[in-house]
């Protein structure tokens, strides 16, 4: 990891870490309770083709991140790229361009101004 800057647990006590300089998520198996410290790899990440790649092809910089219990989603923070995506959990996600994302939040500029879409739907 580099420069962690988010986290997140889902409703399966999975672990999600924005590790903010290597662009992507990591996710981490539900942690068991333990007396000392255990060491547990990343089984999956988002953002990345996989564990090793460091591209920015799909996040760049992401900082914060929250799951919503009610939709089953990962929201990101994807800083650099000035918008906010939300990732549904329970389906592949596609780290090679952005299928697995079904709402896109773009800040177009340093205004308020705010475009929201859903996947697919050209912004009114």
């Amino acid at each position: 990891m580099n420069a962690p800057q988010g986290l997140a647990l889902d409703s399966q006590n999975r672990l999600f870490v924005a590790d903010t300089n290597i662009n992507r998520i990591l996710i981490f198996p539900p942690i068991p309770p333990s007396s000392g410290s255990v060491g547990i790899s990343a089984i999956d990440v988002i953002g990345q083709g996989d564990l090793m790649s460091q591209s920015t092809s799909m996040l760049n910089n992401p900082s914060g991140i929250a799951f919503d219990a009610k939709k089953n989603a990962l929201w990101v923070a994807d800083t650099r790229n000035n918008r906010v995506l939300r990732f549904p959990l329970g389906v592949a996600v596609d780290n090679n361009n952005n299928n697995s994302i079904d709402v896109i939040v773009t800040f177009p500029a340093k205004t308020p101004d705010v475009i929201i879409a859903p996947k697919g739907c050209s912004p009114l």
